[in-house]
């Protein structure tokens, strides 16, 4: 079998259907040459009859384990996996018809390579025909596992994903820094995107400043164990933790200016100011994540810059 479309998901069951319903639609590659691998983390919904009432061509094989976050779930999908090469993908984004394709026409006999393509962010649960990306539907990360593959050869030989990644934030990354270090090159496809759904939510405000500061703070413990593990100056930049940056952040997003912040955003008087929500959002999320990662280094005596 020549790809195997590795997905993790929890309690998203309608999502991941859809999901599924758009990768079983691909053109240029037979049905018979590639899978999907579900792997459910942990869902308290209805995931398992949701993927197993699904009528597909392609084989879909569905394996469920208790939750322990999104490394080890993906970690199981590459073992159970036949593929030559595996594709990752969210359980929230439509794969339009050459996508798999796309990322196939990257590989080569005997490179070491990791193929990408743009994200691009949407607010209607649709594809939208015809469509060219930009650049800045490019992330920067090395790998990132909303829309990447590679070879199971090399993913098995450099050992996975690191299952010591529980909450959110930097496995993928974590991961594309051993594939560098392993000798595989990115090959960025600008043909090979997929559109991730974004929706507007409608939540109480309360809510949404809860969820930014726990995301924030398991990104921070996240990144703390991703700089512990590789404490070079380029993992330093990428999480936040160069001088310039740092104390940068540490003025700006200070205790005081944060609690302000939190106030503005609880208020609703930044609503109406897309410029200035995104500021006082983002102080507060700077905040909560820089606290976290000092707080997360000093437990484990690590350095906190």
């Amino acid at each position: 079998m020549k790809l195997s479309v590795v997905i993790c998901t929890h309690n998203r069951a309608d999502l991941l259907a859809g999901s599924i319903m758009t990768l079983d639609k691909q053109e240029g590659i037979e049905s018979s040459d590639y899978e999907i691998v579900v792997v459910d983390d942990g869902s308290t919904d209805h995931t398992r009859d949701a993927v197993e009432k699904l009528k597909t061509k392609v084989p879909v094989s569905y394996y469920f384990k208790d939750w322990g976050g999104r490394a080890e779930a993906r970690n199981l999908g590459i073992e159970k996996a036949q593929g030559e090469i595996i594709v990752f993908v969210d359980d929230d984004v439509l794969a339009p018809p050459h996508f798999l394709l796309s990322h196939l026409k990257e590989y080569k006999d005997g490179e070491k390579t990791v193929v990408r393509g743009p994200i691009v962010n949407v607010q209607e649960y649709v594809i939208i025909p015809d469509f060219t990306p930009k650049m800045f539907h490019m992330s920067g990360a090395f790998f990132c596992t909303c829309n990447a593959s590679s070879t199971r050869k090399i993913l098995m030989e450099i050992g996975g994903f690191d299952p010591g990644f529980k909450e959110y934030g930097f496995e993928d990354n974590e991961i594309g820094w051993r594939l560098r270090q392993h000798g595989c090159k990115v090959n960025f496809s600008m043909d090979a995107y997929i559109f991730h759904y974004k929706p507007v939510e409608s939540k109480k405000r309360e809510q949404v400043v809860a969820e930014l500061k726990s995301k924030a703070g398991e990104m921070g413990r996240s990144a703390a164990i991703y700089f512990s593990k590789h404490p070079h100056w380029k993992v330093k930049m990428a999480v936040g933790l160069h001088p310039l940056n740092y104390y940068f952040q540490r003025i700006l997003s200070c205790k005081p200016v944060a609690e302000y912040s939190e106030k503005v955003l609880l208020s609703g008087k930044s609503e109406g100011n897309p410029v200035m929500h995104a500021f006082f959002t983002d102080r507060i999320f700077q905040h909560h994540y820089l606290s976290s990662i000092r707080n997360a280094l000093s437990d484990n005596g690590g350095r906190k810059e």
